[in-house]
């Protein structure tokens, strides 16, 4: 396990912590429900929005590190978004989440589950874009981006990560990659898979 006696929470705990968390929430089986339709979709973390999915993953960490419990603070779905999740008091990190989903519930291909992660326009909030907008934010903590994803054997996980690399180290000073597994997982077709994180420095070439 990584981290310092100091307080100082590094990035390679905040993966693991946050991939532990996240597959105790998904023991539990919880099921999401389509807020349009009312449909009932399988058990597991994997069906979840990513807003809902991350509210869950950040209350399993209340519990799992008590220390972290004051510096957690989840403030996406705001009018002036900065980043998902603020940890430390003060703050040590400011971090985007999002998530790599490419097929549906029934297993069918999800037709924006690489564009959450890969599109170059600022109105999908791609984890793309968000690493520029972190670049660029002005917060004076640490940045980082973390994306949690699940893996499908027609368009690999590690595919859609590779390519983010590439197209992020283009666009902003993207650290050294960190990563935990997911899985087994409950859910029959989201039932393994990873959390990346990347530190993300200030300099945005023009």
């Amino acid at each position: 396990m990584a981290g310092n006696d100091d307080g100082i929470i590094t990035l390679e705990e905040i993966i693991e912590q946050f991939a532990t968390a996240m597959r105790n929430v998904d023991r539990r089986a919880p099921r999401a429900v389509n807020p349009l339709t009312g449909h009932v979709y399988q058990p597991g973390i994997g069906p979840h929005p990513e807003d809902r999915a991350v509210d869950l993953i950040l209350l399993e960490l209340a519990v799992q590190r008590p220390h972290w419990r004051w510096r957690i603070r989840a403030c996406h779905g705001r009018m002036n978004h900065l980043c998902d999740w603020l940890l430390g008091d003060p703050v040590q990190w400011a971090i985007e989440i999002k998530m790599a989903r490419p097929n549906k519930d029934n297993g069918k291909p999800h037709d924006t589950g690489v564009t959450g992660i890969l599109s170059p326009y600022p109105a999908d909030r791609s984890a793309l874009s968000e690493c520029v907008n972190l670049a660029r934010s002005g917060i004076t903590s640490r940045l980082a981006i973390v994306i949690y994803g699940f893996d499908d054997l027609r368009r690999p996980l590690t595919h859609i990560i590779s390519a983010f690399e590439t197209l992020a180290k283009a666009q902003v000073n993207l650290g050294v990659q960190r990563c935990a597994p997911l899985g087994p997982l409950v859910h029959p077709v989201h039932k393994s898979g990873a959390v990346y994180g990347w530190e993300i420095y200030r300099r945005v070439d023009p």
